[in-house]
């Protein structure tokens, strides 16, 4: 079955022989629709395309199964450069991926462009509508447009978390119903389009996952982690532990690509092992009423619309200078109680993972007695007790079941991934951490 996930777009940049495309000279970095959903970007600043222009013929990568649903898998991979993009001094490309083999979820690694291989995740069948329309749905990812409410423009948590239905389009603006807030306007030209927005998908998956979580208490193994962000530029770090349970206020599918981790959450590197371009990543929406201030604060030195920091997600490590008025201002803000918004997103890379993150029953108080004296006293624990206490293992991918059947779990760790071993009857025998001397 041929999974088409790309289309060209546009004639070719001349009428001459186009010269080969520098696939040696950059790397590939998320992109910003199901069509095209990785971004050619180059390592460093270089000359303008030639005259001539790049050739747009597909390349073949090599595919290397990281995890699949069925006994098929992807046997084919091609990567399609699109028309390239000004950046000042550099160029970004847009390019489009195209597969076939699999018509079952999978997870693979692509490698043979660019710098490092790229771990992707596909779920085939689902499909974006071609063109926006009145009564499509979607969820803000970045904050690089205005939106208005009653004539004053809302700030980043006025908007966190909660979907948003189209209208109707006018010509300077496009007019939104805000779940709980009425009617708000985005600002600008429809006809250009909404890059902040990711649009809702159709998935017969959902279903049953609606039923069994929507309205819903769960409990997050090893807790959860989410980003709040105040402006594209700051964001606070919110969580609730392992003890509190919080309301699944409902579950989408988005039919735009996020790059996230493998236990659910927000990715930072293409070549990060754990991270994972989710195609059309999965959403619960969470009660952000719980989440309490993990002390975290999040800063980027990024200005400029068109790279803004994204709501669902930014990196883990801040640039340096922020002045200290800031940090106070954050620090102050850091506790107010709807900075997160209306919901706190939770995003996943498929429908197997929720089990791996979520469960629909609290921990025992004997297993939060043990939390205690983790790591030190791991020697002995369960799986489950372990997973529970500290999470499902960051870089491993499968489901739950066949977690349970692996001998050893890695965690994201730095300098190197930490790692969890078990004997022959399913109890920690060893745990090693590395540390930066």
């Amino acid at each position: 079955m041929l999974v088409s996930l790309a289309v060209l777009l546009g004639p070719l940049l001349s009428a001459a022989t186009p010269s080969a495309f520098p696939w040696t000279r950059g790397y590939l970095d998320v992109g910003r629709s199901l069509d095209q959903p990785l971004l050619f970007m180059e390592d460093a600043e270089q000359p303008n395309p030639p005259a001539q222009g790049w050739s747009r013929a597909p390349l073949p990568v090599m595919v290397s199964s990281v995890w699949r649903a069925g006994a098929a898998g992807i046997r084919k991979a091609e990567l399609l450069p699109g028309v390239p993009e000004s950046l000042g001094q550099s160029w970004r490309v847009p390019v489009g991926l195209r597969l076939s083999g699999s018509d079952r979820p999978a997870v693979f690694k692509l490698t043979g462009a660019g710098r490092g291989t790229v771990t992707v995740a596909v779920h085939p069948g689902l499909k974006v509508l071609a063109t926006v329309r009145p009564g499509q749905e979607f969820l803000r990812l970045d904050l690089n447009a205005v939106y208005r409410h009653s004539g004053k423009v809302l700030d980043a948590p006025a908007l966190a978390g909660r979907v948003l239905k189209l209208l109707r389009l006018e010509s300077d603006r496009a007019v939104f119903r805000a779940e709980g807030l009425g009617e708000v306007e985005r600002m600008g030209n429809p006809a250009q389009g909404f890059p902040d927005l990711a649009p809702l998908i159709v998935d017969p998956d959902l279903t049953a996952l609606k039923r069994q979580y929507q309205g819903h208490t769960v409990w997050g193994y090893g807790g959860l982690h989410a980003n709040c962000f105040l402006d594209q530029n700051s964001s606070i770090g919110k969580g609730v532990g392992l003890e509190t349970g919080v309301t699944v206020r409902r579950v989408i599918r988005l039919g735009k690509p996020l790059l996230l981790n493998v236990q659910g959450g927000y990715g930072h590197d293409l070549g990060d092992e754990g991270d994972v371009l989710a195609l059309t990543p999965l959403v619960f929406l969470l009660d952000a009423k719980p989440f309490d201030s993990t002390g975290d604060l999040g800063f980027s030195s990024i200005s400029t619309a068109d790279q803004a920091a994204p709501l669902l997600g930014a990196a883990d490590a801040p640039p340096p200078g922020p002045e200290e008025t800031d940090i106070q201002r954050l620090m102050e803000l850091s506790n107010r109680p709807d900075i997160c918004g209306l919901s706190v997103p939770y995003a996943l890379i498929d429908t197997w993972a929720v089990t791996r993150v979520f469960s629909l029953t609290p921990p025992s108080r004997e297993l939060l007695k043990l939390r205690q004296n983790l790591p030190k006293d791991a020697l002995g624990l369960t799986r489950w007790q372990y997973a529970w206490l500290s999470g499902f293992p960051t870089i491993d991918t499968g489901t739950v079941g066949e977690l349970l059947k692996l001998g050893v779990w890695q965690y994201k760790n730095i300098p190197s991934p930490a790692t969890v071993s078990f004997d022959s009857a399913g109890n920690v025998s060893h745990v090693e951490i590395p540390n930066l001397p």
